[in-house]
C-alpha cells in the first residue's frame, strides 16, 4: 500500500464516488451507532449526574483556566497515552492498537478522496510538477504525464511516430505494440494509422484497472506484464509450430 493505492485499482470496476459514500456512510453509521449505545447506557446522563453531586461536595472552585489546564492534562494521559493501564504490556498493546487503526482510517480516507483513480495525482508529483515544467523551458524539452510519472522528452517527438518510422525503416507487414502507460497513447494511435494504411497491427494493454484511457484504445487487454509474455510465448509457439 505504500507503493500502490488499491483503491485506485478499483476505480476501475467500483466508480470512486461510490467508494466514496461508502466511507461516509460508514462513518455515519459507527458514529450514530456510538450515540445510540450512549442513550442506551445512560452514560452521558450518568456523568451530568455525577459531575453535579462532585460539585456539591467540591471544597474550592476551579477556575476556567485551570479547568482548561485539567482537561488537557486527563486528555494527554489518560486518552492520548492510554495512563489508565498500569501494566507496560497492555498499554503498548492499547496504544499500537488504536494509533494504527486511526492511521489505516485516515489513509484509507486520503486514498479514497484525493486520489480516488490513478489519474489522480499524488503528493509526490504536485510537488516536482512546478521545477520540471521549469526545467523543461530551459532545456526546450516537454513534459509528458503518465500513470504516476512525469517524462520529459523532446517536443513532438513520441512513440507513435517512432513506432512508424521504425515500421517504415523496416518494411514491416505486421506490427504490434504492448504498453502500460499514458505515454503509450499515441504509439497505439499508430497502429490504428498504420491499419488504415494496409500494415495489420495489434494495440496490446497491460493491465486496464489503471489505464482505462488506454484499455479503451487497446484491441486486446492482457493481466498485467505477466500476460504480454504469455501473449508473445503463444504467438512464437503459433509461428514456429508450422515449421517444425
Amino acid at each position: 500500500m505504500f507503493m500502490h493505492n488499491p483503491f485506485a485499482a478499483l476505480s476501475g470496476s467500483i466508480p470512486p464516488v461510490a467508494m466514496q459514500a461508502y466511507v461516509a456512510v460508514m462513518f455515519l453509521l459507527v458514529l450514530g451507532g456510538t450515540l445510540i449505545d450512549l442513550l442506551h447506557k445512560g452514560s452521558a446522563r450518568y456523568f451530568f449526574q455525577h459531575r453535579r453531586l462532585a460539585s456539591f461536595g467540591a471544597r474550592r472552585r476551579v477556575g476556567a483556566a485551570e479547568a482548561a489546564t485539567l482537561a488537557a492534562r486527563t486528555m494527554v494521559v489518560s486518552v492520548l497515552a492510554a495512563g489508565e493501564f498500569c501494566n507496560f504490556w497492555r498499554r503498548a498493546t492499547h496504544l499500537l492498537t488504536m494509533y494504527g487503526f486511526v492511521l489505516y482510517v485516515v489513509t484509507t480516507a486520503i486514498m479514497v478522496y484525493a486520489y480516488p483513480t490513478a489519474a489522480a495525482p499524488g503528493p509526490a508529483l504536485d510537488r516536482l510538477r512546478g521545477p520540471l515544467a521549469d526545467l523543461a523551458a530551459r532545456t526546450g524539452l516537454a513534459v509528458e504525464p503518465g500513470r504516476m510519472v512525469l517524462e520529459l522528452r523532446p517536443p513532438g517527438s513520441d512513440k507513435g511516430q517512432a513506432l512508424k518510422d521504425l515500421a517504415a525503416q523496416r518494411r514491416a507487414r505486421a506490427v504490434m505494440f504492448c504498453g502500460d502507460d499514458l505515454g503509450d497513447v499515441p504509439a497505439f494511435r499508430a497502429v490504428a494509422d498504420l491499419r488504415g494504411d494496409g500494415i495489420p497491427g495489434l494495440a496490446v494493454c497491460s493491465g486496464s484497472e489503471e489505464v482505462t484511457p488506454l484499455a479503451e484504445l487497446a484491441d486486446l487487454v492482457v493481466d498485467g506484464p505477466g500476460g504480454v509474455v504469455a501473449l508473445i510465448g503463444s504467438l512464437a509457439d503459433a509461428m514456429s509450430g508450422p515449421a517444425a
